[in-house]
């Protein structure tokens, strides 16, 4: 009987290359099973952070929120909205409802017990819908080598596995923002109405789950008018947008006079740009210069309309500090954006410069930035691509950045990162 040294062959040179055929001939003939392989194994690294790492509770405006919906059945409420009227805590207006509807609508069906806990697993289940689609959005461009590495950068990003098992928003973002790309994708490709639809849905939740979403939608619905999609399919999505989102803008109005998911611009104007803040911010209403906002505060009566008037008071004090000194303020304003596209230099925030996260985002900025350099005319998707990244970096600046902001442009980044390694492979390698 032969030994297994005389089947491989007695040359290590001969084995390895052996070894590599037949785990070549085992992708090819089934690259079904291998692909369930890898997707499990990116689920097994998300539960092992979660056992790890995971929140173990709803926190701070999370809990608060919750109880309210259940206790009190009043639809979006801020921890801080402590004053009432007539036993009920007063409706907030500082918070897009979408993310604690899915805290509510998980508790409805699960429950209490092991609410924080399916709420998670959710987030990992979403999670790795995003990276199958970031897949198919790549392999629309790119070759299968690249969308292959690319996504499996995607997966084991050391941020996109840690906020798939934190109790926020931002993981349940990054999820619709691959499919919202990859719908829009689809909708130029194919002009139906169930592109249409879903592209609308997945517009509609972001918007209700980031209320600045909508200018950024507003420059998808240019790019398809410019890509000659029909106007009336065009109008038609903004239709079912709108019709989606009315019953919270109706909401709001009844009760706020506003026309708005979330007002908030005056707070984050405030926390971004008062004389303590840096780049990340400053929320400490008990220092010096904000004796007098916080006195204004605090001598707010309780009414419906509470959190409105507190934005306005936030924002009326944001616009006289930047008067004051413009100059410190424009810098400022600099700073923030460039710590978004690259790296904050005097951040205070728990674990940043932890080296799981500032050498993928190092990575990921420059690879962004180089990319960009190689975009040509006919890259239309990733010129739209381009825009929308400037504006997010441009809008957010005018607040302030922290570190899960990245997340808001992170798909961007990735097709940047494809879009460069393509380009360096047909010019240095012609494959």
């Amino acid at each position: 009987m032969a030994t297994d040294q005389e089947v491989l062959g007695s040359n290590p040179s001969r084995r390895t290359i052996r070894s590599i055929d037949m785990i070549k001939r085992i992708l090819i003939e089934n690259p079904k099973k291998i692909l369930f392989l890898v997707f499990l194994f990116f689920i097994l690294i998300r539960l092992v952070a979660m056992y790890l790492y995971a929140d173990q509770t709803l926190m701070d405006e999370w809990n608060a929120i919750i109880k309210n919906l259940s206790g009190n059945n009043l639809a979006g409420i801020k921890m801080f909205a402590t004053r009432i009227i007539n036993g009920t805590p007063v409706p907030n207006f500082f918070m897009p409802p979408a993310y604690p509807f899915f805290i509510y609508f998980i508790q409805i069906i699960f429950g209490n017990m092991f609410l924080t806990e399916i709420v998670i697993l959710s987030q990992i289940f979403f999670s790795i819908i995003s990276i199958y689609f970031l897949y198919k959005i790549l392999i629309k461009f790119f070759s299968k080598k690249i969308s292959y590495f690319s996504t499996l950068i995607y997966a084991l990003l050391p941020i996109n596995i840690y906020s798939s098992i934190i109790i926020s928003s931002s993981s349940f973002q990054l999820s619709l923002l691959v499919l919202y790309f990859y719908f829009l994708l689809e909708l130029i490709k194919k002009e139906n109405f169930s592109n249409l639809f879903i592209f609308s849905i997945i517009t509609s939740i972001l918007v209700l789950l980031r209320g600045e979403f909508f200018a950024f939608h507003l420059l998808s619905i240019i790019f398809l008018l410019f890509k000659k999609i029909n106007y009336k399919k065009v109008f038609l999505s903004i239709i079912i947008s709108l019709i989606l989102v009315s019953p919270y803008l109706i909401r709001n109005y009844i009760i706020f006079k506003s026309i708005s998911i979330a007002k908030a611009e005056g707070y984050d104007l405030w926390k971004g740009n008062n004389p303590y803040a840096g780049v990340e911010g400053n929320m400490n209403i008990n220092l010096e210069l904000n004796k007098e906002l916080k006195i204004k505060i605090e001598n707010l009566e309780a009414s419906n309309d509470y959190d409105l008037k507190v934005d306005n008071l936030y924002k009326d004090q944001a616009i006289k500090f930047i008067k004051e000194d413009p100059s410190r303020y424009l810098l400022l304003y600099s700073k923030k954006f460039l710590s978004f596209a690259f790296v904050n230099l005097s951040s205070n925030y728990p674990g940043y410069y932890n080296l799981l996260h500032i050498f993928p985002k190092l990575f990921l900025a420059l690879g962004t930035m180089i990319g960009f350099f190689y975009l040509k005319r006919k890259d239309e998707f990733f010129i739209f691509c381009l825009i929308y990244y400037l504006a997010t970096l441009s809008i957010f600046s005018f607040f302030f950045i922290l570190p899960r902001y990245s997340i808001s442009v992170l798909p961007i980044q990735f097709f940047m990162i494809s879009l460069l390694i393509s380009r360096l492979n047909l010019k240095y390698f012609k494959d």
